[in-house]
This record gives C-alpha cells, structure tokens and sequence, in this order.
C-alpha cells in the first residue's frame, strides 16, 4: 500500500483525509500492525487508483484473483451489502487459515 501512496505522492496525512480513515490506521495498516476492512481496502483501491489484487501479490494468486473478483462485484453496491460480503469472506479467510493449519 505504502508504494502505491507514495506512486500518488500522498501523504499518509492526505490519504486518511480522503478515505475517511485516521493518520493512525493508515499507519498502522502500512506496518502490517493491522488488517484493512474490504470497505477501507474498496476505499484505497479507488484513491490509489489500483486493484485490490496488487495489495495481495505475495499471496496465492487464486486467493488474489478472487478477492478482486468480489471487490468489483462490490464496488457499486450499498454499504449494507458491502459490510454483510465483508463479514462473509472473513468466515471463508478464517476457514481456510484452519483448514491450513494457521
């Protein structure tokens, strides 16, 4: 994410402003200290002007592929729909983190 923001020549500063999100949690999500939701990750996605599969590029492919898939499913839909889809894949992320073994 941090390549991308500095692509833009953002600011963390200006990229929290234009997502809605704190200096912090930009931070934060940067470091790998935390995990972006799928609305914040929709919301980087459109500043950034990238695909939600570039944050995933060292993950499985498949898993990237997918996710993108879902991302512009999503894109157009109300919050609603987004936060119930959010909610969902974190149930399949979680699965199949136990299905692995991790």
């Amino acid at each position: 994410m941090q390549a991308f923001r500095k692509a833009q020549r953002l600011s963390q500063e200006e990229l929290a402003h234009r997502i809605g999100k704190s200096v912090f949690a930009i931070s934060s999500i940067e470091r790998g200290v935390t995990f972006a939701s799928l609305t914040t990750l929709l919301a980087l996605t459109r500043v950034l002007g990238c695909r939600l599969s570039d944050f995933f590029e060292d993950e499985q492919t498949d898993v990237a592929r997918t996710i993108s898939a879902i991302t512009l499913a999503l894109r157009d839909q109300p919050l609603d729909v987004v936060t119930t889809a959010q909610k969902q894949v974190a149930l399949l992320v979680d699965f199949a983190g136990a299905a692995r073994g991790s």
